[in-house]
């Protein structure tokens, strides 16, 4: 679980995924969505929907969750979030309505070694609802958000491993002069294979947190942040984490804030052995230009596995932008330390990259790259513990036409590919996938 990056202006929700049918590694950091010009299309939940097994959704956690989405909104836009205010909490209310449809070809849907491949076209169908109440866009004052987004995935041959998923989220801030507090909740059921099982499988995520904020003088201040994590598998080991951080900050010139914190935590996995862990942390929220945005955090992870007491780097960041009109940039950066829902007795340390990139060709066309790797090493703990290291990788370019403001269409070819120490785990597949997406 990773401490929340910062945010240059105010908290903001991410929701639970912005690919249809789930992810194909193991949660919570954020979700590979291709960075558009239009903020609200590309980094929302709702965006055209990135490949399952392509989403890189990493580590979260009490803040992350709910502060991405504007700051990526920012950085697509070159400039704060600006929107008319006004009115009371029940006086300003937002109702967004939105459906997304995607058909793809995939030559491996689960996720089997070279050789033994099954062929088969998806259908997905995911509508989406948020409710919002007071000031949920600009979120300085106080602000309530409700989301609901189920996905129906429906194979053409192999009707068993059809499926519907649900993703429900809260958000809910409160600003007052000096404090400010979020807490977020979500509930999400995804079907979809990780690298660490490489099985197609269904597995619920209730993930909570809370942030808040305390001004101590015009520059100073205190920022704490805490979450609780329960991720249940169908076939496979669950696991539950806990964790708490607390920052002294400091508001520096150049629009940049500066932290320093402890924390600690604990993660629980099903079968092995409780992992208590405390950790010395540095972060930074920076406004580089007025067109990018650099959010980062890093510092070491001290973790006692029964006897034995590891101390493990670990780090986040995220830099995004316009370079210039037409044209945005994305790049995320994590590494963290996950339970291992296959191997029990094992945890195993995640780093995930993945750069995005947009050109706009024209008035309604947008070329879209996303390339990113992970790396997974296990550490064993325990005699029957089995040694293992993954390398994944993919590129997924994409072209979107936007037939007008609220109705927008996406194909793509995506390749995805995983080398293993163990060749039980190696995969590759390709994916060729068309979708749409209409606002009401």
């Amino acid at each position: 679980m990773a401490p929340p990056l910062l945010d240059l202006s105010v908290a903001a929700q991410e929701s639970a995924g912005s690919v249809i049918g789930g992810e194909a590694v193991d949660p919570p950091l954020p979700d590979v969505v291709s960075v558009g010009e239009d903020a609200d299309f590309a980094a929302s939940d709702g965006g055209l929907l990135v490949p399952p097994d392509l989403a890189l959704n990493l580590d979260s956690t009490a803040g992350e969750g709910v502060e991405r989405e504007q700051r990526w909104e920012e950085m697509f836009r070159g400039e704060p979030v600006s929107r008319p205010r006004g009115g009371g909490f029940f006086s300003r209310v937002r109702v967004d309505v939105d459906i997304a449809v995607e058909v793809l070809y995939d030559d491996n849907v689960l996720f089997a070694r070279p050789g033994e491949e099954v062929a088969d076209i998806v259908f997905r169908f995911r509508p989406g609802l948020v409710l919002a109440f007071g000031d949920a866009e600009v979120r300085e004052a106080s602000f309530l958000q409700l989301s609901y987004r189920p996905t129906g995935s429906v194979f053409v041959d192999l009707s068993s491993e059809n499926s519907f998923d649900h993703d429900i989220a809260a958000v809910f801030g409160h600003r007052g002069p000096k404090l400010k507090t979020t807490f977020d909740a979500s509930y999400r059921t995804i079907t979809e294979a990780t690298i660490d099982v490489s099985a197609r499988t269904q597995r619920q995520i209730f993930d909570t947190g809370l942030l808040m904020e305390y001004a101590l003088g015009a520059k100073t201040g205190l920022r704490g942040d805490a979450g609780y994590v329960v991720e249940n598998f169908d076939m496979f080991a669950g696991s539950e984490e806990w964790q708490a951080d607390l920052y002294l900050t400091y508001a520096g010139g150049g629009k940049s804030v500066v932290g320093i914190g402890y924390g600690g935590g604990e993660l629980r996995p099903e079968g092995g052995r409780d992992q208590r862990y405390q950790r010395a942390l540095l972060r930074t929220d920076w406004r580089v230009t007025e067109k990018f945005v650099l959010a980062a955090w890093g510092g070491a992870d001290f973790r006692r596995t029964g006897a034995e007491q590891e101390t493990t780097g670990v780090f986040g960041v995220e830099f995004g932008g316009r370079v210039r009109a037409g044209t945005g940039l994305r790049l995320s950066l994590q590494r963290g330390i996950e339970a291992s829902a296959l191997q029990q007795s094992e945890s195993f340390v995640r780093t995930v990259f993945v750069v995005g990139v947009d050109q706009r060709l024209g008035r309604r066309f947008t070329a879209l790259l996303d390339v990113g790797f992970e790396i997974n090493d296990y550490a064993t703990d325990g005699e029957e513990a089995v040694e293992r290291a993954d390398e994944s990788w993919f590129v997924r370019p994409g072209i979107r036409y936007q037939f007008r403001e609220n109705l927008s269409a996406e194909i793509y070819y995506a390749y995805r590919e995983n080398a293993s120490s163990i060749d039980l785990f190696d995969f590759k597949k390709n994916q060729i996938g068309a979708s749409m997406r209409y606002d009401f």
